[in-house]
């Protein structure tokens, strides 16, 4: 038995569009990063609050699935196609397999057909500030569920809280990237200025050269008059100088 949760119940737009452009620049950074508290604290209450063997935030990138925190499963990434994340990337919304043996998406997957022999699985698409799908919040169990055994409210709820780590994540990565490139930005200033202020000095001391050597020619050229009017008045060494 299946069920699909309203992705439109959750929200992911809580940052300006200009910053989480930024944030697009560094945006490959958190699919490497350690992994972070908050995340943890997030799958550790989701195994205990649902009773799931296992639960994950996970990430996508590069034809692979990112495990950014994992509790109760020993897995790093696996294929896109080998983790079940791709479904409700896929879907672009919650979405609740109550009995993955029995669900054709699900049936005869590796995850399902062998080890861990996971036999329900629900999951939340996770969004970037632009919109785009970039992972999911998920639970993950080795035995069927029946519909009233589904707490669909929590499940929500726990992906809206990993929505907002995204985010805040991304937030994080944009400020750091804009106080790296102002950073830059300063230390090209202050060498241009300084640059610019060395051409000053130099063109100054041009000038003064050229000044000099104008007042030079002047009196050059006061003595030539006065000794064309009268040479006795300009001394024989002065003509020469």
């Amino acid at each position: 038995m299946t069920d699909e949760l309203d992705g439109e119940e959750l929200s992911h737009t809580i940052a300006s569009s200009n910053t989480l452009q930024l944030a697009a620049l560094t945006k490959d950074s958190k699919y490497y990063s350690s992994v972070g508290e908050r995340f943890d604290r997030i799958t550790r209450v989701a195994a205990k609050l649902l009773n799931t063997p296992a639960a994950a935030i996970t990430l996508f990138h590069h034809e692979a699935e990112w495990f950014k925190s994992v509790c109760g499963w020993e897995v790093t990434n696996l294929p896109f196609r080998k983790g079940l994340g791709y479904i409700a990337a896929e879907a672009n919304e919650a979405v609740i397999i109550a009995d993955t043996a029995a669900d054709p998406r699900t049936q005869g997957h590796s995850l399902v057909a062998g080890p861990p022999y996971y036999r329900f699985y629900a999951a939340v698409p996770l969004y970037e500030g632009l919109g785009s799908v970039v992972g999911t919040f998920c639970v993950f169990d080795t035995k069927p569920r029946s519909e009233d055994e589904v707490d669909r409210q929590s499940i929500i709820d726990l992906g809206g809280m990993a929505q907002s780590e995204i985010l805040s994540d991304q937030i994080d990565g944009a400020q750091q990237a804009l106080t790296s490139k102002l950073g830059y930005s300063a230390r090209e200033a202050r060498e241009a200025l300084g640059q610019l202020l060395l051409e000053i000095r130099e063109d100054r001391r041009d000038l003064g050269e050229v000044r000099a050597a104008q007042v030079e020619i002047a009196a050059r050229y006061t003595l030539i008059l006065r000794w064309l009017e009268d040479p006795a008045s300009v001394p024989g060494d002065s003509m020469t100088a």
